[in-house]
């Protein structure tokens, strides 16, 4: 539901390569299977997320992507999650 809010309100762009399928995005996908498995093998919680490193420090602030969605019209409380989801974050590498 979210994607298709987002799709319709901010169409991706064609430089885009993260969620689009890619000769990179299967091995990530076969690798978030393999985490998958895993975690329920051994009946862990599991959390993935994939971070384009090459674009890491090429950003946009969070305020001004949550204007630019209440811009394009994005639903209230879809606005609202993602801001729940921007509360706090952090990025680690290990």
């Amino acid at each position: 539901i979210l994607t298709a809010q987002f799709i319709k309100a901010c169409p991706v762009n064609p430089q885009q390569r993260g969620f689009i399928i890619s000769s990179g995005w299967s091995k990530n996908v076969q690798l978030l299977q393999l985490l998958i498995q895993c975690a329920k093998r051994e009946h862990q919680p599991l959390g993935a997320v994939f971070v384009d490193l090459t674009k890491a420090f090429d950003t946009v602030s969070h305020f001004h992507v949550i204007m630019a969605l209440k811009q394009k019209v994005i639903d209230d409380h879809f606005v609202a999650l993602i801001k729940i989801l921007y509360d706090n974050l952090t990025t680690q590498i290990d």
